[in-house]
């Protein structure tokens, strides 16, 4: 099993060194790194040349958004299995290998994806290995259960048929694009999932998507809301959405209940103690 990983770079000098050594260090050593350069406009090109490694392979373009930097490096990638990564975070050293076991133990499937770790909280890992059935009901019992989305960029692995049969990802957006082909996936591929951490997402790293100009937004959640009924697409999406809906009110309600059922139960309890001790059937003084 061989890895391309893909780096879309865009003005992460100081990151970017820590991100690629963190990749370079693999236990599972089968991989190439393909870093695209999307018009920096500060030394993060020059940051990656200091680095020697005949795995990485450069490639250098005019900007053109996270997505075209991703869809590049997916055509220049070599191997059949694509693994997203962003600049300014960590993969963990036991990643590539992760997924391998993943692909020994469900070879059919053709979406992977582990889980990652944030810097304001840690995923509760476990040693769980199993097929997604329903994406849009795991998704929201992962966040209900854990806090974490099912899928991040830094923890998936994709299989280039996959691209082949349901295009690129789409160059339109400048947010939500990965969420975007993720519920593209979910519609025709079951996911392989491990709830075994393989990265580290930094949430305050400088020049991150969501600190984009808002004017300058495009997402693919805006299409989703005018276009929902345009095709079958997004009726399934808009279903999706539904099911999460009801879950989380469910979730909701359930904590509500239990929350009014402990402080029943309280009440009941010193109602109980209060009469026992009234009736002299128990005593709390003492003897005098």
């Amino acid at each position: 099993m061989k890895f391309s990983v893909i780096i879309p770079l865009y003005n992460k000098e100081k990151s970017i060194p820590i991100t690629i050594q963190s990749i370079l260090d693999q236990d599972y050593t089968d991989f190439e790194l393909i870093i695209v350069n999307d018009g920096s406009t500060d030394n993060s090109l020059s940051e990656v040349k200091k680095i020697t490694d005949a795995r990485i392979k450069v490639i250098d373009k005019e900007n053109g958004g996270v997505s075209s930097a991703r869809n590049r490096g997916i055509m220049e990638a070599e191997n059949e299995w694509l693994v997203f990564f962003d600049a300014d975070d960590l993969m963990y050293k036991n990643a590539l290998n992760e997924y391998r076991i993943l692909h020994d133990k469900f070879a059919q499937i053709k979406v992977i994806c582990a889980s990652y770790d944030m810097n304001i909280k840690k995923y509760p890992s476990k040693n769980y290995r199993y097929i997604i059935e329903n994406y849009h009901k795991a998704d929201v019992c992962s966040q209900l259960r854990t806090g974490f989305a099912l899928v991040w960029t830094g923890c998936v692995c994709i299989h280039r048929s996959c691209f082949d049969k349901l295009g690129l990802f789409n160059e339109n957006y400048t947010h939500g694009e990965d969420l975007e082909m993720w519920q593209r996936l979910s519609l025709k591929y079951k996911f392989a999932k491990s709830e075994i951490p393989v990265a580290y997402y930094e949430t305050t790293a400088a020049n991150r998507s969501d600190t984009v100009d808002l004017k300058k937004r495009k997402c693919w959640k805006d299409d989703l809301i005018t276009n929902k009924n345009s095709n079958e697409f997004y009726k399934k999406i808009q279903k999706g959405s539904v099911v999460y809906h009801k879950i989380l009110s469910e979730s909701r309600l359930r904590k509500k209940l239990n929350l009014v059922i402990k402080y029943c139960r309280i009440i009941v309890y010193y109602i109980i103690w209060v009469g026992l001790f009234r009736l002299k059937i128990i005593n709390t003084r003492g003897t005098k």
